[in-house]
């Protein structure tokens, strides 16, 4: 048996083929050839170095974002699969009875005779399969619980997950009345936001209120903590409890709405370091493809067959997203 070669550090190993101090097969070594200042050499130095960075910055980030990789990973995960390390119990009921929908195609026909009659003279017909946007919930509410249950409308059965019901606002300590300040200026604010349109250089329309926030404040009544809400639109306050207030978050909860979080807030605080992370999670996943690719063809033993891998990969992202946006375009 041949003994085995030293362990080399991989980043000390120079290519023969490059190494011109080495001597040409056949030829008598008088000497060391002293090529450290040759352009050739020099290059060869400035390029090991410039890998050297690709490297450490690949495995640095790699290993500082662990975490987070981590976070995303078993989200995604939880968000593919609902009744996994489920948080509530879940209960799969194998027929819905007449809670299920009718057929699509048949709710579809009456939808086309419709059609035909608010437009005689027009022809029009059924293209494609009729098929349901996605599955019809309701929410059951019980002494001390909440069931909801999802009805897939293209089968038979259902899921039902039920969870401690949120417990019933208490009584403010007294009433407050309508605040006319925040309709006031909402109302100006609207009046205004057509001219935002025009001035970018768009056709302005009508204009129609959407997500509008609350404005959210902390009082204490008789040295009780209160939590306010003042609605813009109409001008009523809600007084609530500020402790014990709603329902806990679950860990499952609270994990994937960490995955949906995103966005910067007007102010520095929690929710603003995550976009920061969010940031640093996208840009790292560019340099981790960017940097994986530089690595790999640094290895000529895998080129080849890493080129296979890299072509499959790209033809397979590619079919599935035109094939997505098929669907989603539905």
């Amino acid at each position: 048996m041949r003994p085995r070669a030293p362990e080399v550090d991989s980043e000390q190993v120079v290519d023969p083929a490059l190494d011109v101090s080495a001597p040409a097969p056949g030829s008598t070594a008088v000497g060391p050839v002293s090529v450290g200042g040759s352009p050739a050499a020099v290059q060869r130095r400035r390029l090991g170095a410039a890998l050297r960075v690709v490297r450490r910055v690949h495995l640095y980030s790699g290993l500082f974002l662990v975490p987070w990789v981590l976070l995303y990973g078993v989200t995604a995960f939880l968000f593919n699969h609902p009744r996994a390390f489920a948080d509530a119990p879940t209960i799969a009921v194998g027929d819905a009875g007449l809670a299920r929908l009718p057929a699509a195609d048949v709710v579809a026909a009456s939808v086309v005779e419709a059609l035909v009659e608010a437009a005689p003279g027009r022809t029009i017909a059924l293209a494609g399969e009729p098929r349901y946007g996605h599955a019809v919930a309701w929410r059951v509410e019980a002494d001390g619980a909440e069931h909801l249950v999802i009805v897939d409308p293209a089968g038979e059965g259902a899921l039902i997950r039920s969870s401690a019901r949120r417990a019933a606002p208490s009584d403010p300590p007294f009433e407050v009345p309508h605040v006319p300040a925040g309709p006031e200026a909402f109302a100006a604010a609207t009046a205004t936001v057509g001219s935002l349109v025009t001035a970018a250089g768009l056709t302005g329309g009508q204009v129609k209120p959407r997500n509008v926030p609350d404005l959210l404040l902390d009082v204490t009544i008789d040295g009780e903590h209160h939590r306010a809400a003042y609605d813009l639109r109409t001008g009523a306050v809600t007084l609530r409890p500020a402790a014990g207030a709603g329902r806990e978050l679950s860990a499952r909860a609270f994990l994937t709405r960490l995955h949906l979080a995103h966005g910067y807030p007007p102010r520095l605080e929690a929710r603003w370091l995550w976009a920061v992370i969010v940031d640093v999670m996208a840009a790292a996943m560019c340099v981790w493809a960017v940097t994986g690719l530089v690595m790999w063809a640094q290895m000529r033993a895998l080129r080849r067959p890493g080129a296979l891998a890299l072509i499959a990969g790209v033809a397979s992202a590619v079919a599935l997203g035109a094939a997505m946006l098929v669907a989603l375009n539905r």
